[in-house]
């Protein structure tokens, strides 16, 4: 009896301490994973030079699909993206900011096109500042682009802006402006231009010119 009273104690002392051990082995229950959110709509504001579709494209998301990344990692994700679609378009100094609600699932684009406050010319006296800036195309208010400035810029600055800019060489003024002309339309690679020559005593001429 003492015997069966002792392999009994024996078994039970060794199945508490093999229990807590087999129970601390066990696998810790795997965390939740919450579904990434799903973009319902994309609102665009702001945007007129680009179309809302181009801009929501830039964005690189889709309706009706979930966001690929966290949602801190996409809103910089597609703030990037919108400012890099308008600065290779040229529109320098246009900024984005771009929100989502994953309640909703909207993600809002706010766009600032950039406009320019105002146009100063440099380097030049008053009188020819002032010139400049009446017949500079840009102005105030304007979004700035920036081919569209550089074309400004080169129209302004052209050297055949008319006979004036071109000298008035008494008994030549045709020939010189025919000359530039056939020159002019040879740069630019145009077809078509005409000369033209006011005369003495409200008469004048001109020339039409094709390039072949």
């Amino acid at each position: 009896m003492i015997r069966s009273s002792s392999s009994a104690l024996s078994l039970a002392t060794l199945f508490w301490l093999v229990a807590p051990a087999a129970i601390h082995a066990q696998d810790p229950p795997s965390p939740v994973v919450q579904p990434a959110p799903i973009v319902r709509e994309i609102r665009v504001t702001g945007a007129r030079q680009l179309s809302d579709d181009v801009v929501r494209s830039a964005a690189g998301v889709v309706v009706g699909e979930p966001l690929a990344e966290t949602q801190a990692g996409a809103v910089d994700r597609m703030t990037q993206s919108v400012q890099r679609k308008y600065r290779d378009e040229g529109y320098s100094f246009a900024n984005a900011q771009v929100s989502f609600d994953p309640d909703s699932g909207v993600v809002t684009i706010d766009v600032n096109e950039g406009t320019i406050d105002g146009v100063e010319f440099q380097g030049v006296d008053e009188k020819l500042a002032r010139r400049f800036a009446s017949e500079f195309a840009l102005r105030a208010g304007d979004v700035f682009n920036r081919e569209r400035a550089q074309h400004a810029l080169d129209a302004l600055l052209l050297q055949t802006r008319g006979a004036i800019a071109l000298g008035h060489p008494i008994g030549a003024s045709g020939a010189r402006v025919l000359t530039t002309l056939i020159y002019a339309l040879r740069a630019r690679q145009l077809r078509y231009g005409v000369a033209s020559l006011c005369i003495g005593g409200g008469m004048g001429i001109a020339m039409a010119v094709e390039a072949l």
